[in-house]
């Protein structure tokens, strides 16, 4: 599998199989990215994508737990398309937990209802929106082309559905003189989509960006790393999102997993015609590196502060499964039982999978 271009994952999907659905972003022009300006924006024909994650399933087996559709806005695919894609991925890779995508506001309000409805029962379980800011001004002079009404339409709607949202902000972005604009709105927004997960990142620039450029004209001021904490504790004085999990820009962790794994299976034809395929997998995924993670605590008024640490990832993992397939002609009826254990959880599953492919 050869991706085109560098390709973009936001970071919880630092583990997951990504797969470039799409070739650049249709929009493109956001003053402050830079991501795909050298990408001709193009949606990838089904033979491309189907041939990628064989090829992907031939390389990994089925160990495969999350799948994150790319480029930039994935979503703006044919919903026809999006479908079978999502049967194809559960298909050959039994284990996925999840599958994401990147999305824009107008792809969301751009699909019906029944056809979001029928993406979050086939498997699409969230959908990354790049929201920026919540004021309108602020995405006028970024030329997102959508107001913060379209987007707050969007995340109701993607949640009527029965997808979940990650909607992400971005630090600085009304620069000095829009700071406290900035900030209230965008935590209105925020308050008006109830995402699962909202993210506030922090303003880099880069050459060649039109905003870079309205920098060196002296056009726009960037914030300060103290307006930045202004900025954001603005904008949790006005949130009010229950169940949102917050994230901000943080430090990097540095993991290092080796899957190791092993697949018995064999097919049986039976005299009147029905195929028997039972199967096992087992595999141990043993992690090394930044297993541990801390941050100082602290609060506003009290100069005492203290160190909160957690295990962020088990030292040994191990997952099994065994299945059996009978097939005969285009009906198929599948039974798989899991189970997965860590050094501090563990967890069964079982799934009962009846098909029948109609000529």
């Amino acid at each position: 599998m050869e991706y085109e271009g560098t390709v973009y994952r936001p970071p919880s999907e630092a583990r997951s199989l990504i797969i470039q659905v799409t070739v650049g972003c249709a929009h493109n022009r956001c003053t402050f990215c830079n991501m795909y300006r050298t990408k001709k924006f193009r949606v990838r024909t089904k033979e491309e994508i189907m041939k990628d994650l064989d090829e992907c399933r031939d390389y990994y087996g089925p160990y495969v737990s999350r799948v994150f559709f790319a480029d930039g806005d994935a979503l703006v695919v044919k919903t026809e398309l999006l479908l079978e894609l999502l049967a194809y991925v559960y298909k050959n890779f039994p284990y996925v937990e999840r599958i994401t995508s990147y999305g824009t506001a107008k792809d969301v309000l751009a699909k019906s209802e029944e056809d979001l409805k029928a993406l979050a029962a086939a498997g699409l379980e969230m959908v990354y929106i790049g929201a920026e800011s919540g004021d309108d001004r602020v995405l006028e002079h970024i030329h997102k082309d959508v107001t913060a009404a379209q987007i707050a339409a969007a995340g109701q709607k993607l949640k009527r559905c029965g997808i979940k949202t990650s909607v992400t902000l971005i630090s600085g972005l009304g620069g000095r003189k829009g700071i406290r604009e900035h900030a209230i709105k965008s935590a209105e927004l925020i308050n008006q989509m109830n995402p699962e997960y909202a993210s506030f990142l922090t303003l880099r620039l880069y050459e060649g960006t039109q905003m870079n450029e309205e920098v060196k004209r002296g056009e726009m001021e960037l914030i300060t790393p103290d307006e930045i904490v202004e900025e954001m504790e603005l904008f949790l004085k006005n949130v009010d999102s229950p169940g949102t999990v917050f994230r901000t820009s943080g430090d990097t962790q540095n993991l290092w997993q080796i899957p190791l794994g092993v697949t018995l299976s064999k097919d049986y034809v039976a005299e009147n015609g029905w195929t028997i395929k039972p199967k096992f997998d087992i595999s141990i995924i043993p992690t090394a590196g930044d297993k541990n993670a801390s941050t100082r605590v602290s609060v506003p008024g009290v100069s005492s502060s203290d160190v909160a640490s957690a295990e962020v990832m088990d030292g040994v993992s191990w997952n099994g499964a065994l299945g059996l397939e009978v097939q005969k002609g285009n009906t198929s009826f599948g039974l798989k039982v899991g189970y997965q254990k860590s050094d501090d959880a563990k967890s069964k599953s079982a799934m009962l999978n009846i098909s029948h492919q109609f000529d």
